[in-house]
């Protein structure tokens, strides 16, 4: 958590603000607690208890209190306890406005009292400079007799001494007060021409009762969100990964939230009060798309009068196609327990500390890159895999960190990249890259590739290696494909080369793989950027 440090008045200033924006508020509704927070990527679905005063006015019967201005209007729900006897008629929302004139003058009072007391410490600062001067000024015109220069000489010590002394304690006394000042200032300048704003919310009742009803509300409010933040520490000598995750909550919706549960959704709610209408279904044939110019000849030549030719261009473009719409449903919740967070603040709070089973191997593509990367297998059963949400990532080796990089997790058998390792060679060299132009082969051409893959392990300890290459797919019967192992043999897979090599410490193994090609000779053909 990301906290800023205050002089102690400074608190005391604005837990008074607070407090003074408390009162107000509690003089004219009822007070409302929020009691559980869900917390989406942008905005929350907050619960509050009320307890409100029911009140009548003529024949009606109904309770008011206030939420913040932050909350979605369309998205509150209002729940009345069965004990109440009492049933809900309706709910209304009035944005209301906070006069800040008492606030504002408490404010210049303050101001005042606290430009005094400086302009009198700004006094006696200058009064003890002026002294220092005259004691400097002194000491440039002494006397020429010995006895008076010493005398003199030690007056003008002390009294430089004296001066400065009392100086320094006065301009910390002043750290304070022209701190309280420049917040004072602020806040003055953010009321002036501006004033605070609340729902009203009134809750109309099926009859008249007494004394005091406990309502519980639920609504959307926006001014807060949370980020996902993760750590992944590869310990390869242990076959783990040590997995951190962290919610990263920052909330300015005017409502401390105290001791609320709170709960992440990884996907946004998207609050609607009613279900969307069935798009009609057509299906029909696709008209065919002129220029605007070709159109309009189009229209009129087949439509002889003005009305038949816009009953054409009503027509050609009701049969156009509608934009595709799509809308994802699904989220995963996660429970953070009972947890507090006052308006204003960012935090980092523990969502997981796991280790993870994970095989190691490195990946090599040898003619994409001559590099090794280090990757991780995870090792899930189903109770230990969760989803996770894409958020910032901080990749390290053994606590040295190697990458910081978006990540998210949907699938177990996802491969966790680590970055390169220099400590595997990669060697990649072309053995043979020609073609055969002169037809030899009844009217035919032909194309060769052939290269050889060294792979030295510079580690202390054994790596298994994972090499891939992608596998040629023709895309015309009248070529024919061959290939040349020298070595262990690859699988196949339906677009690439997959061999898993096994290399000791300090040693090296190679393998060398083809291709030719073999298309007529009046075929212009593509091999494939190789």
């Amino acid at each position: 958590m990301t906290t800023t440090r205050h002089h102690p008045m400074f608190r005391v200033f604005l837990l008074l603000t607070v407090a003074a924006w408390a009162v107000l508020a509690f003089a004219a509704g009822a007070a409302a607690k929020p009691t559980a927070v869900t917390l989406f990527p942008q905005g929350a679905r907050v619960t509050e208890q009320i307890t409100a005063d029911v009140m009548t006015e003529g024949d009606r019967a109904f309770a008011r209190f206030f939420l913040p201005v932050h909350a979605v209007k369309d998205t509150l729900s209002v729940r009345i306890p069965p004990e109440a006897g009492l049933t809900l008629l309706g709910v209304t929302m009035d944005l209301q406005t906070i006069e800040a004139a008492d606030r504002m003058a408490q404010l210049k009072k303050r101001l005042g009292e606290l430009n005094l007391e400086k302009s009198r410490i700004d006094a006696k600062i200058k009064a003890l400079n002026t002294t220092v001067a005259y004691w400097e000024h002194l000491s440039k015109n002494l006397p020429e007799t010995v006895d008076s220069v010493e005398k003199i000489g030690e007056a003008i010590g002390k009294g430089i001494t004296d001066a400065a002394s009392a100086i320094l304690p006065l301009q910390q006394s002043l750290e304070p007060i022209m701190e309280e000042i420049a917040a004072m200032r602020k806040e003055l300048d953010s009321l002036t021409g501006r004033a605070e704003k609340r729902w009203q919310t009134t809750v109309y009742f099926n009859k008249k009762a007494a004394g005091k009803i406990n309502l519980t509300c639920d609504y959307y409010i926006a001014n807060c969100r949370w980020r996902p933040v993760y750590t992944l520490n590869a310990r390869p000598e242990k076959s783990d990964i040590a997995f951190s995750w962290y919610a990263d909550i920052s909330q300015e919706t005017g409502v401390n939230w105290e001791n609320v549960q709170m709960t992440l959704a990884t996907a946004q709610a998207r609050p609607r009060p009613e279900p969307p209408q069935l798009r009609p279904w057509i299906i029909q044939p696709r008209e065919e798309v002129y220029p605007m110019r070709m159109k309009s000849e189009r229209a009129l030549m087949q439509a002889p009068a003005a009305a038949d030719s816009a009953a054409v261009f009503e027509e050609s473009l009701a049969g156009a196609p509608e934009p595709e719409r799509q809308e994802g449903f699904l989220f995963d919740t996660y429970d953070l327990g009972r947890q507090t967070l006052p308006s204003g603040e960012n935090r980092q709070i523990t969502v997981s500390d796991k280790s993870w089973k994970a095989d190691f191997q490195y990946l090599v593509r040898p003619y994409e890159d001559r590099q090794s990367f280090l990757f991780a297998q995870m090792v899930l059963g189903d109770e230990a895999f969760v989803r996770l949400p894409e958020g910032k990532a901080t990749f390290l080796i053994d606590g040295a960190m190697v990458a910081s990089r978006s990540f998210s997790l949907f699938d177990p058998e996802t491969k966790l990249f680590f970055g390169s390792d220099p400590g595997l060679d990669v060697k990649f060299d072309v053995v043979e890259k020609k073609s055969d132009e002169k037809g030899l082969f009844g009217g035919k051409k032909a194309y060769r590739w052939h290269w050889r893959l060294t792979l030295v392990n510079r580690k202390p300890h054994d790596v298994t290696v994972l090499v891939e290459d992608a596998l040629p797919q023709i895309r015309d019967g009248r070529i024919k494909l061959d290939e040349k192992i020298i070595g262990p043999a690859p699988k196949k897979e339906a677009d690439r080369l997959e061999w898993t090599l096994n290399i000791p410490a300090g040693k090296e193994k190679a393998l060398e793989y083809g291709f030719a090609v073999t298309y007529p000779s009046d075929m212009d053909l593509s091999f494939g950027g190789r």
